[in-house]
């Protein structure tokens, strides 16, 4: 029982976001890299920031933008039939941008905001603060830009939508 309660932790929390959210996309991009090509960016204010302070992006927001990354690249993977996924966050006066980009085949995003894994992301988003916004055009690929705070300013843990539980 331990076993599997501390593998379900590692799956909801994984270590490497306690060195920062560039090490925990590239980590990811890492997992990803040997099933798609990725064109990996990450903003070097960023990343000199995170090096200097592995806690200058809050908790919460590293879990949010890892999360999103993750599913949305988890989306390319199951839906797109893409061969090359941009990936990129990027410091942006009070904001941090996570953009995954992707060259694949593209859906009516309108039709699609029940989706359970476009829900999913936004609600990442929302939980701490931002948003996420997917675009997609039949033929032209895919872009999710989440747009997520650099500080969180109420400190008070947020409640977890049970969608994320």
């Amino acid at each position: 029982m331990d076993d599997e309660l501390r593998s379900i932790g590692h799956q909801l929390y994984r270590a490497i976001l306690r060195r920062g959210l560039v090490p925990a996309l590239q980590s990811l991009c890492d997992h990803f890299d040997s099933a798609i090509a990725l064109d990996v960016r990450m903003d070097p204010e960023l990343v000199r920031r995170e090096k200097f302070d592995n806690n200058f992006v809050p908790e919460q927001v590293r879990l949010a933008g890892y999360r999103i990354a993750e599913e949305a690249l988890t989306n390319v993977l199951k839906h797109s039939g893409a061969s090359q996924v941009f990936i990129a966050a990027d410091l942006r006066g009070g904001a941090i941008e996570v953009i995954v980009k992707d060259n694949g085949k593209g859906f009516v995003a309108e039709g699609s905001k029940n989706s359970l894994g476009l829900g999913t992301m936004r609600d990442y988003a929302e939980v701490v603060g931002g948003e996420c916004a997917v675009r997609s055009v039949p033929g032209n690929g895919t872009t999710v830009v989440a747009k997520l705070p650099s500080s969180v300013r109420d400190e008070q843990p947020r409640q977890t939508p049970a969608a994320l539980v």
